[in-house]
């Protein structure tokens, strides 16, 4: 899909769920981090080729419970690693069908999280949602 939207202009959103592997286990019911890993190391070497509109923007729902500033910094170390011009949403969540009885994120916990993040890795990062911020 990166050669594809390499070669189209499009954009390839990688929802990135947690660094812990139990915890991504936990939110998608399958072990498959390390997937996503290469996935993002194999197209974070194609984004070196286009600078705008950028190939690859990772996005991550802030899980209250499970993704907690741990979890993010896993994350955003890893794609500053790969590739500080990656853009990384935050995303807030809100309580839906399997996962109901999980609060809102917090507001001040979000944006700590971009804070952080942006300040120790140096990643270009987004607050998305903000509107279901508690």
């Amino acid at each position: 899909m990166a050669e594809a939207s390499l070669e189209s202009g499009g954009i390839v959103k990688v929802d990135f769920k947690a660094w812990t592997p139990s915890v991504y286990e936990a939110l998608t019911g399958v072990k498959g981090k390390d997937k996503v890993l290469g996935n993002l190391k194999t197209a974070a070497k194609l984004a070196k080729k286009r600078e705008n509109p950028p190939l690859i923007v990772v996005s991550t729902l802030m899980v209250p419970y499970y993704v907690d500033l741990e979890e993010i910094m896993g994350i955003a170390e890893f794609l500053a690693s790969l590739d500080v011009n990656i853009p990384y949403v935050l995303l807030a969540f809100h309580p839906e069908h399997f996962a109901s009885d999980l609060p809102l994120t917090r507001r001040e916990f979000a944006e700590e999280a971009v804070v952080k993040v942006a300040k120790e890795q140096g990643l270009e990062v987004y607050l998305g949602n903000e509107w279901l911020l508690s």
